[in-house]
């Protein structure tokens, strides 16, 4: 899957639907210098591996270089805003740089070889509502988080949310429906899963 918003967006995304691991990857610039000691932003490679929702290992390479690796380079990526975020619930899907300490799981129980067609936050239940709010406190709401609270139903996907908001941006939905999970209102979660 690709995803094009913030690193810190993404993670919190990804921990909300409880994806086990997964790989990111993206193409960011990063002050440096050029072989002749001039300063200039380089076009440099950042690969994290993430494990329910915390980030294990990030690496930030040019020209096959390390260049930052750990907090600097998860510093260095949280700061490169907006980019085009890869995403992989198997390490072997997006590139051939490894981190062989770690085992491959995925959420949904699926063999390491097996490609997905969709991310996995899309193959997982729909939001649902768990808190059912009066028309006071729904009132008390901001626009669009009522907006959004009052489409989600169990059935209805993100994809269907968004269009039906008539939203392209689906990352500013996503957004919205973490912060409503984070307000403990609606759930990502199946109806038989405990959080």
């Amino acid at each position: 899957m690709e995803w094009l918003g913030e690193l810190d967006l993404l993670l919190a995304m990804l921990h909300a639907n409880h994806l086990q691991q997964c790989q990111l990857q993206a193409q960011i610039q990063v002050a440096g210098k050029d072989p002749s000691g001039r300063r200039k932003h380089l076009s440099c490679s950042v690969t994290l591996l993430v494990q329910q929702g915390q980030v294990q290992t990030c690496q930030i390479l040019h020209a096959g270089k390390v260049l930052f690796e750990g907090e600097e380079a998860l510093k260095r990526s949280r700061h490169a805003g907006t980019c085009s975020w890869k995403v992989a619930a198997q390490l072997e899907e997006i590139s051939p740089l490894a981190f062989p300490s770690h085992s491959r799981q995925v959420r949904d129980g699926s063999e390491p070889g097996e490609r997905k067609s969709q991310p996995d936050w899309l193959l997982g239940p729909p939001p649902r509502q768990i808190s059912q709010l009066s028309p006071k406190q729904l009132a008390r709401l901001p626009r669009k988080h009522r907006q959004v609270y009052l489409l989600v139903d169990g059935q209805r996907s993100v994809s269907q949310i968004s269009s039906l908001l008539q939203c392209d941006d689906i990352g500013h939905v996503l957004s919205l429906l973490t912060e409503l999970e984070n307000w403990h209102l609606i759930t990502f979660a199946g109806e038989g899963r405990r959080r």
